[in-house]
């Protein structure tokens, strides 16, 4: 899933692209950290005065130099360069995936270890219901309380493990298509998360479809997520899989009808 994301950032802009357009693959969903983009276009190098990234970032995004820096070819900073009217990757805050991953994971941690520190003794998760030494915590005690988090974050996606200590996926399913423009880029069509009811965990977009021969259908469909037992993948892994499987399946098989149509008409034409 992660290659197919790969693939979406470094094709987009090249001219072969066109190989790829009508693709489907799933990779992980994106969303919105409040308050993240406002934190980041506060961001100062004067902040992180010894910061050698801090300072290269800040002399690539404005090509200017700041004070005691080897580059000479740029004019200096004036100091009153601000990241709040700047567009890059580094202050776009509505498209994060792995970012919100590891939001996600310091907030698990942090649930994790609240509730260890708000244990009551009697009531506790180890022996005899006794608590954590909250000046001594050991990873196996926090261990224990992530296994209890369940939490719902910002943007409405739960977070919590099941008994096998698996977390929920949640996936977008991107078509490759062509801009007006004439560039490509990676339309979400579908979600699949299985922290929903089962008859609801993998869902189509209204939005037409790209298939390979440049045709559009609308996706006007839903399709329940099926286990694939042949595998030795978990079901939360083998569901997106199977159910893009479910789908190519029907796709070669509507070509097949129509590659029959044209077949009979080509006969009649010639008879």
């Amino acid at each position: 899933m992660n290659i197919f994301l790969v693939l979406l950032n470094s094709l987009t802009d090249s001219e072969g692209h066109s190989l790829m357009v009508g693709s489907l693959g799933f990779t992980v969903s994106k969303a919105k950290i409040p308050g993240l983009e406002e934190h980041l276009r506060q961001f100062h190098p004067s902040q992180f005065p010894d910061s050698q990234f801090v300072r290269d970032f800040w002399e690539d995004v404005f090509d200017c130099a700041l004070n005691d820096t080897a580059e000479t070819q740029k004019r200096p900073c004036n100091g009153f360069e601000s990241l709040q009217t700047v567009e890059s990757k580094f202050t776009d805050g509505s498209d994060l995936r792995f970012t919100n991953n590891v939001y996600k994971s310091v907030y698990t941690v942090a649930h994790a270890l609240d509730n260890l520190i708000k244990c009551e003794e009697g009531k506790g998760p180890f022996s005899n219901g006794s608590c954590a030494d909250t000046k001594h915590i050991q990873p196996w005690q926090v261990l224990q309380y992530l296994n209890t988090v369940h939490f719902t974050t910002g943007e409405g996606e739960r977070v919590y493990f099941d008994s096998n200590g698996d977390s929920p996926t949640r996936y977008e399913l991107v078509n490759l298509q062509i801009t007006n423009k004439g560039t490509m880029e990676g339309v979400t069509v579908g979600i699949s998360d299985a922290s929903l009811p089962e008859s609801h965990q993998f869902i189509l977009n209204n939005i037409p479809v790209v298939w390979g021969n440049a045709l559009t259908k609308s996706s006007r469909l839903h399709w329940r997520l099926k286990r694939d037992l042949n595998t030795g993948m978990t079901e939360q892994q083998t569901q997106p899989v199977a159910a893009l499987a479910q789908m190519l399946g029907e796709i070669a098989a509507m070509h097949q009808q129509q590659a029959e149509v044209n077949r009979r008409q080509m006969e009649a034409l010639h008879s």
